[in-house]
């Protein structure tokens, strides 16, 4: 049997410097898990529905109170940040350079049902 995925171009992370003494800072954010997640097609049920999803933040200045909020672009109902998953991820202290990036991730959750197949969330 084929596997159906359901592919989500999983939201767009965004973020914002907060920090008032700092209006020049360059932040990079760049996805750092997989773009697309899915349930078993053979037992929805049975298999994963919690997938998390990252972006790895970085500066070309050190910073801090660095806001990452997840956003999405469009609706599904079948796919969902997980009841209890942070909306928003404060960084209080991003330092400049990547070797001082910082990781962000959120939890997204796919009802386990076979009206998930095949959709999509921006």
């Amino acid at each position: 049997m084929q596997n159906k995925k359901i592919v989500a171009a999983l939201g767009m992370l965004a973020a914002g410097v907060l920090a008032s003494d700092l209006a020049s800072a360059a932040l990079t954010v760049a996805p750092i898990t997989w773009n697309v997640i899915g349930l078993d097609s053979n037992n929805p049920a049975s298999g994963p529905r919690h997938f998390p999803v990252g972006a790895r933040i970085c500066s070309d200045v050190a910073t801090s109170n660095v806001n990452v909020a997840w956003t999405w672009e469009s609706s599904n109902p079948n796919i969902n940040l997980r009841p209890g998953s942070l909306a928003a991820i404060n960084l209080p202290v991003l330092g400049a350079g990547p070797a001082n990036c910082r990781g962000a991730y959120f939890e997204v959750e796919v009802t386990p049902t076979a009206a998930a197949f095949d959709t999509t969330r921006r």
